[in-house]
């Protein structure tokens, strides 16, 4: 399919079979094509690296894709479809998901079109449209922000049509805001039609107070929403008709404020409207309830149908404290059930919960509070790594370390700033720290057994431990090497698995965790306990963390 792409004339078809497809390089269109399914059943283009997506660009105008589902592995910071100077394209019945990262960019374009697009599971925003005019979409989108808070779909600078049904969204499910510094916005009206279940706003418009967004109107329905369903912040003469359940239904907001707006709004919690900074001269009218909208589905022939069955549970998160209703939001336990505010997932939250439990006799129920309370004040802790929702809490320790692993680089080296480390022989002195916290670290090391003595050597005595690697309760008997790493070159002993590495890239993994690791670790001098999530949840209370302590 490759060759057909990068060689068709300009206006050919080419028909892709309804197969998953593994690409690991980007698939450019560069000339009109009509890129489609050949049958009713739709493939499934599976990009294999961080770097790789499908990308239409402006030699593609007038050209279209249909029926094809793009998903990615790896993928933390880019997108899987990016659509950039393109004068006339058409997508439709495509699904776009299972990522990391984003979910399509389209940049400097016009009158493009998407129509039945589903875009679902994704580590940060659906879709982000700059500086596009006359666009045409009709979008749904679910489970969008999973690794971090972030909108279904950001416009800036864009006129035209778009009608957009989003649930399970950690951000907004439409924010609005200026271009980006350079590129002129829009003058043409934008229309927006929302449905928004579950998300953290419903519509977000967000003017800079010199220059308030204008040529907006808006019809929304919001349920079940965060915060406000719709914010209303340095705006000008905008029209909204919404309405809203179980939801803080309106805010006008911002130096400049929302001024001349006409708001229609049918809500359970009318005494909920807030008017505030400049905002003046608006219309606010109350109207009868309409028929209330079935949710937003899934599109019954796309590859992304849930691989799970639904589940939430309440909680607190004991990361930062927030309390509310934790999801399941894809088939991986441990990476699901995200908190509400912080975004841990339930790895990181069993493994903090496990933190807890040994550092100043579990006096503290979250990071937060330890941290805040003086918890950490004698501590010196070490984190690898630069990701993960654990670093605000942790590094108000007086001593705190991170660090990246470049195996170019010797342990204290510096790369931009940033000291960088190898777990099988760091440059710290021998028992500097009171706590190491690896989160799904040690599986990608390539010589555990050497990690393991250098933890020794470095904890202080009576010193903990606390780490996480991918497993659950139902742990296999015995640990199994993957690589052979006996030589300078690795060699593998099983087909290679990849994990994200938390910077956009893939890390190998070198060790499948077994039962036997606890008795391992204790012929280390690390005496390990596996900690199982302490909740009333079977499903949640399957999730593993674990502490070890330097004998004395």
């Amino acid at each position: 399919m490759l060759r057909a792409v990068h060689t068709a004339a300009p206006g050919a078809t080419i028909l892709v079979a309804p197969e998953i497809i593994d690409i690991d390089t980007s698939l450019t269109v560069s000339v009109p094509l009509k890129l489609a399914s050949s049958s009713q059943e739709r493939p499934l283009l599976r990009f294999l690296t961080a770097d790789t997506r499908l990308v239409i660009e402006a030699g593609a105008s007038g050209g279209s894709v249909a029926g094809i589902d793009i998903a990615g592995r790896g993928h933390r910071e880019g997108s899987l479809l990016e659509i950039e100077g393109v004068d006339d394209f058409t997508v439709t019945s495509t699904g776009i998901g299972r990522c990391e990262g984003l979910g399509f960019a389209m940049r400097e374009s016009s009158n493009v079109r998407m129509e039945q697009v589903f875009v679902s599971d994704v580590g940060l925003g659906g879709g982000e449209i700059v500086h596009c005019r006359n666009v045409d979409l009709d979008i749904v989108m679910t489970m969008i922000g999973r690794r971090a808070r972030a909108d279904a779909l950001t416009l800036a600078g864009v006129s035209g049509k778009v009608a957009l049904a989003a649930r399970d969204v950690s951000g907004n499910a439409i924010n609005v805001r200026h271009s980006p510094e350079g590129a002129p916005s829009a003058s043409a009206p934008l229309r927006l039609h929302v449905h928004a279940v579950e998300c953290f706003r419903a519509l977000g418009i967000l003017g800079n107070s010199d220059t308030p967004l204008e040529a907006i109107s808006a019809d929304v329905v919001a349920e079940d929403v965060e915060d406000w369903a719709v914010l209303l912040n340095n705006c000008d003469g905008l029209e909204v008709a919404m309405q809203t359940r179980r939801s803080e239904p309106l805010r006008l907001d911002g130096r400049a404020g929302a001024r001349n707006c006409t708001i229609a709004i049918a809500t359970d919690r009318p005494d909920r409207i807030v008017t505030a900074g400049g905002s003046k001269e608006n219309t606010i009218s109350e109207v009868a309830m309409a028929n209330w909208p079935p949710p937003p589905r899934a599109p019954s022939a796309t590859s992304f149908k849930p691989r799970f069955s639904p589940h939430e549970v309440e909680d607190t998160c004991t990361v930062c404290g927030w309390h509310g209703v934790f999801r399941r939001t894809q088939d991986k336990i441990r990476e699901t059930f995200a908190c509400g505010a912080c975004r841990a997932s339930l790895r990181y939250r069993a493994q903090a919960q496990a933190l807890l439990s040994v550092v100043e006799g579990g006096r503290y129920a979250t990071l937060r509070a330890l941290a805040a309370e003086g918890g950490l004040a004698d501590k010196s802790v070490f984190e690898p790594g630069q990701a993960g929702p654990f670093r605000p809490y942790l590094r108000q320790a007086p001593v705190y370390k991170s660090s990246l692993f470049d195996p170019r680089m010797r342990s204290g080296d510096l790369v931009n700033g940033i000291e960088c480390q190898d777990l099988t022989a760091t440059s710290f002195g021998p028992e500097t720290f009171d706590l190491v916290v690896t989160s799904d670290i040690m599986e990608h090391v390539r010589r555990p057994d050497a990690a393991w003595t250098e933890l020794h050597r470095i904890l202080k005595p009576g010193g903990y431990h606390v780490f996480s690697i991918p497993v659950t309760a139902k742990m296999a008997e015995k640990c199994v090497s993957r690589v052979d790493t006996s030589g300078d070159e690795d060699r593998l002993l099983m087909p290679a698995v990849y994990h994200g590495d938390g910077s956009g890239g893939l890390s190998l993994v070198y060790t499948d965790f077994g039962a036997d690791l606890l008795d391992i670790l204790d012929g280390y001098g690390l005496p390990t306990i596996a900690v199982p999530y302490a909740t009333d949840d079977d499903m949640c209370g399957r999730v593993l963390s674990f502490v070890s302590r330097r004998r004395r």
